[in-house]
């Protein structure tokens, strides 16, 4: 499987000036949303005509933000069903679920991933971004997803999928009839390890290069 290691985003300052965002929320809920200098300029050009017109006449050829949401979805669950066929059968996972998880692999990568949010709210809070407003995820705390899906397979997924694969063993967690119920040892074990993994500085980094390109317009770039 080929990661990639970077995609380059257009300069934000491009799309402000072409394309004007017009989204805004309510304040008064004690954070400054970040698209506010976004919606600062004056967009008096859309009234041009033939600025519509074009507009108008290329909008079935763009690529629209939902497809590029359905995409990130489809490669998400294709890159877990590859993963599940790795690991011993027995384990019963055969891709991500959703909550409350009848196999250990799953819970396990929910308690990594849960960890891993934590250090991204931060990050994002001591930017001064707002999180519930996302790109690739909308609704509450979207951005927060958006920080932490592409640390997620090198921070938290290979460190679970190499416990899976040869630390785990059945006295490790308990299957019940509604959900499986980790261990206190397996649970010390994981934490350890992703207190290893997991790397704030670049977390940190990332953040604060995305609060950079947000407000000053510069060239942002995504690290995995």
């Amino acid at each position: 499987m080929v990661l990639l290691q970077e995609v380059s985003v257009l300069p934000l300052r491009r799309i402000r000036r072409n394309y004007p965002i017009s989204r805004d929320r309510s304040p008064g809920n004690g954070l400054q949303p970040h698209s506010q200098r976004l919606l600062s300029r004056p967009v008096s050009f859309l009234w041009n005509g033939r600025f519509l017109h074009k507009s108008r006449d290329e909008f079935a050829f763009l690529i629209k933000l939902e497809e590029i949401r359905r995409l990130h979805r489809l490669v998400l669950d294709m890159y877990y069903e590859i993963m599940a066929r790795s690991l011993p059968p027995d384990l019963g996972f055969r891709r991500r679920g959703t909550r409350p998880h009848t196999d250990p692999v799953n819970t396990m990568l929910s308690f990594g991933h849960a960890l891993l949010f934590g250090n991204c709210t931060v990050a994002a809070l001591g930017a001064r971004l707002d999180p519930d407003i996302g790109f690739l995820h909308e609704g509450k705390n979207g951005l927060i997803h958006d920080i932490a899906d592409p640390f997620r397979p090198g921070m938290v997924d290979s460190v679970i999928f190499a416990i899976a694969e040869k630390n785990l063993n059945d006295d490790d967690y308990e299957l019940t009839p509604g959900r499986c119920i980790l261990s206190d040892t397996i649970i010390q074990e994981i934490t350890r390890r992703l207190h290893g993994s997991i790397q704030t500085e670049k977390i940190n980094c990332q953040v604060f290069g995305l609060a950079d390109a947000i407000q000053n317009g510069s060239e942002f770039t995504v690290r995995y």
